[in-house]
């Protein structure tokens, strides 16, 4: 899907939702970090996996997207992709470091699970997280947050937190978040965003 269908789309999808607020020019860069449907199933393509999309809350960040991958007619895993672009090298890196600081905070269980990993363009933090939600629960949650210049994204992928109950990481859960990581990363190299 093209950029400005994608753009599009998620207008329609806000306004029909009653969430929809005027674009602005963050938005818009925003966008292009986030993985369309048909950049998800390639990005998984080697797996037993399908994709949908799903609804999400923006938060403080510029533009989010989120998808549910299917095993079969089972649910198994929820991705997140979130963005945010700033006027700022200094604004995003103060954004970053923040957010690992959220990210750490009033956990049942917070691990660094790597905390620069080598494929990464830029700065990056791997998150192990356990953590409780009043709609599912205990919930897992593998993370990746990045930042490329005025660029900061977050690749969430959240599961059972059966395996890491038993003292080992959901592997295919792991691979899910670290592909779609990836993608946002190529792209938060090929579209870098200006700073002043």
């Amino acid at each position: 899907m093209s950029f400005r269908l994608t753009l599009l789309v998620s207008v329609l999808v806000g306004l029909a939702l009653g969430t929809a607020r005027p674009a602005t020019a963050s938005d818009t860069q925003a966008l292009r970090y986030l993985p369309s449907i048909l950049d998800m199933e390639q990005a998984l393509t080697d797996l037993p996996y399908g994709v949908s999309a799903q609804d999400t809350n923006l938060g403080d960040w510029d533009s989010a997207l989120a998808y549910r991958i299917w095993y079969g007619d089972t649910p198994v895993y929820d991705v997140y992709v979130s963005a945010a672009v700033f006027e700022t090298a200094q604004e995003a890196e103060g954004f970053y470091y923040g957010r690992i600081a959220f990210m750490m905070a009033d956990n049942e269980y917070a691990a660094d699970w790597d905390t620069q990993p080598e494929e990464i363009i830029g700065e990056g933090h791997d998150f192990r997280l356990i953590y409780w939600t009043d709609e599912y629960g205990r919930v897992s949650n593998y993370a990746r947050l990045m930042r490329v210049a005025c660029v900061v994204v977050l690749v969430e992928a959240t599961g059972s937190p059966a395996s890491d109950d038993e003292g080992y990481p959901d592997s295919d859960r792991g691979m899910v978040m670290s592909r779609v990581a990836s993608w946002s990363n190529a792209q938060m190299a090929r579209f870098p965003a200006p700073c002043r």
